[in-house]
């Protein structure tokens, strides 16, 4: 037998055991094309052969429910920093930037990924916007002749995760039920991803019986133990791998149901932490063997998307393999796509970067005007001290809790500076109606200064959240100056700050570049007291009406149970 690569003298995963054998590989062009255990035979020719030293191997890592947009890359960055950390394919849900442009959005996605040293697959978004037009607003909407129009396209893999539980369960001809029905009639060979928070018993059998049967939120051990028995595809992400979740997954060998994903991860926590290899590493920190964790990530995610070409060593698959320099801490010695190495330990990055896939338009995209102090008063008929509704936000997640907090009227003002609560205002950035809500935030929020940015989860309209009035002015009007991005101020000073020029959500530096920006904006807000774990991820999703409890909107404070606009004042 011919080939180009022989590897030998290594400890190879055996998807089919589920465990590392020690023998050899061979690989010819793009395939493997032989393996075997102890030395390879004579019969095998190959123009190279490696010693690979007693190393182990396992297939490419495989990420199948994530989101690019989150990086605030484009894809191109975004693939050459992931090929450092062993993920070789992956499955992105593009609804962040379907929510700015639609299905213009996705192709551009689609086209900036053509020619990425990995595979970039998509899902079709099922809810652009997260809810509808009567609690948000935003700049374009996927329904079912968008999915149609998407579904011509090799690259989509799924329907992306449906977030508008409440409408699955309680709307039976509502859109995103017409919706999963349109894509399941048109492509039933395709799983539907899933978005479940917090719901079980009859509604989570009802979430299950629309179709749609993965979930990657949040939860604890009891839910997502219901989920694994009603046969769902348990996604766990970087917050949801616990010493109890890893232990009961252990105890009942559920690796055939449960697939490792990173969701949101930006570029700064890339290249400190890692990506899927991150979530990986802190399986094994809690307990999940190597060859368990690898299974995960690999061939239980290949089976998810139907991508029959890949997560295995062995005859007729892709040669995209991993070799590890130490199994036990998951340190990558070599990242292989297609028989080619794209990566050796020690590369530098690559830094040049390709933003002409982007149309003009998507680099002209925040329809704000320049705003004043004044846009941040918040009127009212009433006098003396008001009970006001309020977001309470804690240090971990990015759930929250409503709570009541008392702020002084008078003259028709409510005066939150110096209070212990931070004001958020959502103004509409689109161009459509100039919409402007307003919240307040307790727990861990900024307690000086103000950040500004049109990045927030989903519709990406223009968020600021500050200790007072002058700060919350000039940190929109940097980010409006910008063409979007994310901006800290203090005393009318710009301390940090993040382009993100690309429809207002999307950088056009590299990871290694706009990680420092990133980096330097996540310093400014911890410093000026938003003291959570992710602050940015937080702020981002406080306009998120689909996580639980309360949110603000370009319409203002949403109930995320009951879906409907509640009054700032009680």
């Amino acid at each position: 037998m011919d080939c180009d690569l022989l590897f030998y003298n290594g400890n190879i995963f055996s998807s089919s055991y589920r465990r590392f054998y020690h023998g050899f590989f061979a690989v010819r062009g793009s395939l493997i094309v032989r393996i075997g255990v102890g030395e390879p035979p004579e019969s095998i020719h190959a123009n190279e052969v490696v010693d690979l030293n007693n190393k182990f191997v396992i297939p490419g890592l495989i990420d199948v429910h994530m989101h690019i947009e989150s990086s605030m890359l484009t894809p191109q960055a975004y693939a050459y920093e992931a090929v450092r950390h062993g993920v070789t394919t992956v499955v992105s849900e593009p609804h962040e930037i379907a929510n700015v442009f639609g299905v213009r959005g996705i192709e551009a996605m689609m086209a900036a990924g053509k020619g990425a040293p990995i595979d970039i697959y998509y899902g079709i978004p099922s809810s652009v916007p997260s809810t509808n037009d009567t609690l948000e607003t935003a700049g374009s909407e996927i329904d079912i002749p968008e999915v149609y129009e998407l579904l011509k396209y090799d690259d989509i893999k799924c329907l992306g995760e449906v977030m508008n539980t409440r409408s699955v369960l309680t709307e039976p001809d509502g859109k995103t039920n017409r919706l999963i029905r349109a894509f399941h009639e048109s492509a039933p060979h395709l799983p539907l991803e899933g978005h479940v928070p917090r719901i079980v018993g009859d509604d989570l059998a009802e979430y299950l019986l629309s179709g749609v049967d993965s979930d990657h939120t949040e939860h604890p051990l009891s839910e997502l133990i219901e989920r694994w028995l009603n046969g769902f595809c348990v996604q766990l992400q970087e917050k949801t791998v616990l010493p109890d979740v890893i232990s009961y997954l252990k105890e009942y060998e559920l690796y055939d149901n449960t697939c490792l994903v990173t969701d949101d991860v930006m570029a700064d926590e890339m290249i400190e932490h890692g990506i899927l290899d991150h979530v990986l590493r802190k399986s094994l920190k809690y307990g999940l063997d190597l060859k368990d964790a690898v299974y995960c990530c690999t061939y239980t995610p290949a089976l998810r998307m139907h991508l029959l070409d890949r997560g295995e060593i062995r005859p007729g698959k892709l040669a995209d393999f991993v070799i590890l320099d130490n199994e036990e801490t998951f340190e990558i010695c070599k990242t292989y796509k297609k028989g080619n190495c794209l990566y050796s330990k020690g590369d530098l990055p690559v830094q040049s970067i390709s933003t002409e896939a982007f149309p003009d338009d998507f680099k002209n995209s925040v329809k704000c005007s320049i705003l004043y102090e004044s846009d941040f008063t918040l009127h009212t008929d009433r006098e003396g001290l008001v009970p006001i509704r309020a977001i309470k936000v804690d240090g971990v997640k990015t759930q929250t809790q409503e709570i009541e907090v008392v702020l002084e009227a008078k003259d028709g003002e409510l005066f939150f500076e110096g209070s212990s609560v931070s004001q958020f205002v959502v103004i509409e950035r689109h161009g459509k109606n100039g919409n402007i809500g307003r919240g307040l935030i307790s727990g861990v929020t900024m307690k000086k200064g103000a950040v500004a940015t049109t990045y927030s989860h989903d519709s990406h309209n223009l968020c600021v959240l500050g200790a007072n009035k002058a700060d919350m002015a000039a940190a929109a009007n940097e980010v409006i100056g910008m063409h979007g991005g994310l901006a800290v101020v203090e005393d009318g000073k710009v301390i940090a700050s993040a382009a993100l020029p690309i429809a207002g959500i999307l950088s056009e530096k590299t990871c290694y570049q706009f990680a420092e920006d990133i980096s330097a904006v996540t310093k400014a807000m911890k410093e000026r007291g938003y003291s959570h774990v992710d602050p940015i991820m937080s702020f981002c999703t406080l306009a998120l009406p689909v996580s639980p409890q309360l949110k603000v909107t370009d319409f203002g404070y949403v109930d995320v149970n009951s879906q409907k606009i509640v009054p700032l004042e009680k």
